[in-house]
């Protein structure tokens, strides 16, 4: 009974954690560097690009909860129509202060025109915290 009651406890702790509210995405502004975090902002929303663009910046917003502050894990994986997954992800101290609070997370995917035309298509975007799947969305990328 004990057993039960502990892996009940881990389960409603798993559904309490971060939630992903929603993302935003766009082309960048034209000073983007990636290396700046305060340049991470959208001059365009779209959801159909082109390599021409330079880079797609991602923008998360995350809702967190009671128990999510301390060492956490963020992932984004991108699947492509055809070829390799590409994967971004960071460990990221969550402060106390965040829980309670929807707050955002930035990423950033470098386009070519090469990697356009060899990609062409619908591309899916899962984003996952601690390794859970928290969301997913998906954009075009055309040459």
């Amino acid at each position: 009974m004990r057993r039960i009651g502990v892996v009940l406890a881990f389960v409603l702790a798993l559904a309490l954690a971060a939630e992903l509210e929603r993302v935003e995405m766009g082309v960048p502004v034209p000073d983007f560097d990636p290396a700046d975090l305060h340049t991470y902002k959208i001059a365009r929303p779209a959801r159909v690009f082109r390599g021409s663009d330079g880079a797609i910046v991602f923008v998360t917003y995350w809702r967190f909860e009671s128990g999510d502050a301390g060492e956490r894990a963020f992932e984004m994986y991108l699947i492509p129509p055809r070829g390799e997954v590409e994967r971004a992800g960071y460990t990221f101290a969550v402060p106390r202060g965040w829980e309670g609070r929807i707050k955002p997370t930035f990423w950033h995917f470098k386009l070519n025109p090469t990697k356009a035309r060899a990609q062409a298509g619908e591309w899916t975007v899962y984003f996952l915290f601690n390794g859970e799947l928290k969301g997913q969305t998906t954009f075009r990328l055309e040459p």
